[in-house]
């Protein structure tokens, strides 16, 4: 799971983690150093329009008029952050400035994302990859599982006993006494137990649309959270937040079990094909001893055919071997990757903040897919190769033919 957590930019771990539109993530700042901006584009202006309308007529971006989210009609290497409308062929020929002022390009996908002025401000944070990584790093550091007092001195520094929800701030026994009494401005200050993960609390979202409102909703069409006043949703399928969460909880672990299935039986296939040098090995002795048998019943005008065919024998084996030693490789990365994105989803799937598991979990439903479909696709659990050396040799027409002598290829037959 280590490679989850690492940013495909920095190749270190996540520094406050923005979630793209691709499904893909990237470090805050790496993405204010991968912005790119778009010169400002006005229909006056000749020249520049036409270049712009011949990439924007590359793009066949989706309508303004489409109430849902939907990337079918838009061209998978360009993708625009929820928080901005799409582009459409009526903005191109309006008097307006083009919105879209600024992009950056995936560094996993290599698709665009295009924002406003305002940037990297525009994209979400990606909530679930930041409570994952605090996770991941206080399971892997023993000495951060114990916090200490923060107003201690550095020489005798206490653990921690109380925390105080409004000042944030961890307490020992003895500098809460010193430093927060509970009276005056501090009598109505609550303080809850240092084991308890504030992380953990369910931070309240607002709808998109209707600031003052809660979104409690789930407007499964268009994948986003909303409230009952959203108008955009009315003849959608919405259901409570909680429920979203369960159902699409419930839709990753359905696909997960699945992946398991395959990666498990993947493992086993590993295993044998481990084994299978080994076998190749054996095989070919055989096969050579028997061919020394065949040759050193010739005279001296074999014994240079002899190391000629003896060659042949140990590159067929080296090429064996190298098969077996690629596809080996091959497929252990691929299941290593898949063991990593299982670890990850099922720490996701412990996540309590419904919002922060919604923001990626489709994106994790498809790599899980993506995942499954290639175990059929490009990884057949399947030898490239056999471990028998698939050659005749026949030494009834030897002497006529000595000079023509070569090795006649086996078909096999495919064992079912």
């Amino acid at each position: 799971m280590d490679l989850e957590l690492r940013c495909p930019s920095c190749k270190e771990y996540y520094q406050s983690p923005i979630y793209l539109p691709c499904s893909h993530s990237i470090c805050y700042s790496c993405a204010l150093t991968s912005i790119r901006s778009i010169n400002t584009i006005e229909q006056n202006n000749s020249s520049p329009n036409i270049s712009f309308a011949s990439d924007l007529d590359k793009l066949s971006l989706t309508s303004d008029n489409d109430s849902g989210i939907s990337t079918t009609s838009r061209p998978s290497s360009l993708l625009l952050p929820p928080a901005l409308p799409e582009i459409s062929c009526l903005s191109i020929s309006s008097n307006h400035k083009k919105i879209y002022s600024t992009y950056l390009q995936c560094s996993v996908c290599s698709k665009i994302i295009y924002m406003d002025i305002t940037g990297v401000k525009s994209l979400p944070k990606n909530h679930l990859l930041i409570d994952i990584i605090n996770r991941y790093h206080r399971e892997k550091s023993s000495e951060q599982k114990i916090l200490k007092c923060q107003l201690c001195s550095p020489s005798k520094q206490q653990s921690i006993t109380c925390i105080c929800e409004q000042c944030q701030i961890g307490y020992c026994n003895q500098c809460r006494e010193q430093y927060h009494p509970m009276r005056g401005p501090y009598s109505k200050h609550i303080f809850i137990d240092a084991t308890e993960q504030l992380s953990n609390q369910i931070k309240k979202k607002f709808c998109h649309d209707h600031i003052n409102r809660l979104a409690n909703f789930y407007c499964l069409h268009c994948q986003l959270e909303c409230c009952q006043q959203c108008s955009r949703h009315t003849n959608h399928q919405i259901i409570p937040i909680h429920q979203a969460t369960k159902l699409l909880k419930t839709q990753l672990s359905s696909q997960l079990h699945d992946l398991s299935e395959k990666a498990k039986y993947g493992a086993d296939f590993l295993t044998k094909l481990k084994l299978y040098p080994e076998y190749i090995k054996k095989n070919a002795e055989i096969f050579q001893t028997n061919i020394i048998k065949e040759i050193d019943n010739l005279i001296l005008k074999l014994e240079t055919k002899k190391q000629e065919l003896l060659t042949y024998i140990n590159d067929e084996i080296e090429r064996k071997i190298s098969l077996i030693h690629r596809q080996y490789s091959s497929y252990n990365e691929h299941i290593q990757r898949t063991t990593g994105f299982l670890q990850f989803s099922i720490e996701a799937l412990k996540q309590s903040d419904p919002y922060a598991y919604l923001q990626v979990c489709h994106g994790l439903n498809r790599k899980c897919s993506y995942l499954e479909e290639s175990f059929s696709d490009e990884y057949e659990c399947k030898p490239h190769t056999s471990y028998e050396i698939d050659f005749t040799f026949d030494t009834e027409y030897l002497y006529r033919d000595i000079h023509r002598l070569q090795f006649q290829q086996i078909k096999r037959k495919n064992k079912h």
